[in-house]
């Protein structure tokens, strides 16, 4: 049996959009509870997670993004410049991102957090071919 060709299926070819959350935060943004940086609708997809280091951290301090009461990276080194991390985490319900100190927190350094999600219940109106 031959497949089944999707291709003229509009909801398949639907564009989505991706977003890009991008926050500055110092080590004292990320004391205690953390900083709500956003919210993040639900049936979204976190795909990337960077992590760029603008000035020094402690080493081996740690740090914590969660989405409600989700953690999407537990413990990530604070103290490596330019990581990033694919996550592929799946937001059913959507929720805060919260950035905190993990373990090991951090009394110095400033960090830029980027986060890449796809939200795939909404779409540009595109199509594609």
């Amino acid at each position: 049996m031959a497949a089944v060709d999707g291709r003229l299926n509009a909801k398949f070819r639907q564009k989505r959009g991706v977003s890009v959350g991008v926050y500055d935060l110092g080590y004292a943004d990320l004391a205690t509870d953390g900083t709500i940086v956003a919210a993040l609708p639900a049936g979204s997809i976190i795909t990337k997670v960077v992590l760029i280091e603008k000035t020094a951290a402690n080493a081996g301090a740690t740090f914590d993004l969660n989405v409600g009461s989700t953690a999407i990276v537990n413990e990530g080194a604070l103290d490596s410049s330019n990581s990033a991390t694919v996550i592929l985490a799946d937001l059913t319900t959507g929720g805060n991102l919260v950035i905190k100190n993990g373990a090991t927190a951090s009394s110095a350094g400033t960090f830029r957090f980027i986060v890449e999600y796809v939200e795939y219940n909404k779409t540009t109106g595109e199509y594609t071919n």
